[in-house]
């Protein structure tokens, strides 16, 4: 292949023979992928199970964690977050945060979530159920201390998007007059 500066020579350097593997060369890896597989099916039932049993105990008058205990799982108590919230250390490890706080926010307060599976390492592995206690209502006091502390982060991100916007309109520009791409521009155009 001709190149602007030289000559290059491609060549193929091994060409591996397609083949099925035999059974006993893949067989701890499949029984690996069986058993994880078949691991996360039975916490998926047991996550959805866990939901509708939780569903009828809230609805005869037992609290959240009365009826988590009750199956042997521990309810664990986050601190209060925010949609905005960048971290939430109680999940972390555990559960996407943005799936996470989304279905936070799309749950009533004092409703269960519907049970959502999470991944860990590609695989299926589990899930939560998640009970909203309460909704927050912001404190005004903290909001009118906090918009200057807003505003001036919105005024600095909307200079910083505005000057990469003329920078790389000025850079367009301005690679039009350089000699090395106006001759590489014709190469560019042949087939």
């Amino acid at each position: 292949m001709a190149g602007q500066d030289g000559i290059y020579i491609i060549g193929l350097a091994a060409q591996l023979p397609s083949s099925v593997p035999s059974f006993d060369e893949i067989r701890p890896r499949v029984t690996r992928d069986f058993e994880v597989e078949q691991a996360a099916a039975l916490a998926r039932a047991a996550g959805t199970n866990f939901y509708f049993a939780a569903s009828v105990q809230l609805a005869v008058g037992k609290t959240f964690a009365q009826t988590a205990v009750a199956k042997g799982i521990v309810p664990v108590t986050l601190a209060p977050f925010s949609l905005s919230s960048s971290d939430i250390p109680e999940i972390e490890g555990h559960a996407d945060l943005g799936t996470f706080r989304q279905v936070a926010f799309a749950t009533p307060p004092r409703t269960l979530s519907r049970f959502v599976p999470t991944t860990e390492e590609g695989y299926a592995a589990g899930g939560y159920v998640l009970f909203v206690q309460s909704v927050a209502s912001p404190d005004p006091a903290v909001k009118e201390a906090d918009l200057p502390q807003y505003i001036s982060q919105m005024r600095r991100g909307r200079e910083n998007e505005a000057f990469n916007m003329w920078v790389n309109s000025e850079a367009n520009r301005e690679f039009r007059n350089i000699p090395y791409l106006q001759r590489l521009e014709p190469a560019a155009k042949q087939p």
